[in-house]
């Protein structure tokens, strides 16, 4: 059904609370823009080490959904900054805005069937 988001991470945030997987939802959405804005600053900057941290934080964020393909390129692109290759931990981290896409439409469909 979903590419990107887990069910078994969904099916656990929901017996845990039936909420809370909707919660977490519509906090993720409403700071990915915050994210992608001070991850963009930074690329354009240049300033590998922060750009690293700004990846690191946004992983974490998207790991909440069990979200790995995304994960994992993030943990790539977050390695390569720290360790100063700028240009390919910016273009592994622009690779994935496309995953990350794909997974803020799924968030998407999963909060309107959950709301229906």
């Amino acid at each position: 059904m979903y590419k990107h988001l887990s069910k078994e991470v969904l099916s656990n945030l929901d017996q845990v609370d039936t909420e809370l997987g909707s919660q977490l939802m519509n906090l993720f959405l409403s700071e990915l823009p915050s994210h992608k804005s001070k991850i963009d600053q930074l690329r354009n900057e240049q300033t590998s080490v922060d750009f690293g941290k700004a990846i690191h934080a946004l992983k974490g964020s998207i790991a909440v959904f069990g979200c790995a393909e995304i994960c994992q390129q993030l943990k790539e692109a977050e390695i390569l900054a720290k360790s100063h290759h700028f240009q390919k931990a910016a273009e592994v981290y622009s690779n994935s805005n496309q995953l990350i896409s794909e997974l803020v439409n799924e968030i998407d469909t999963y909060l309107q069937q959950k709301a229906a």
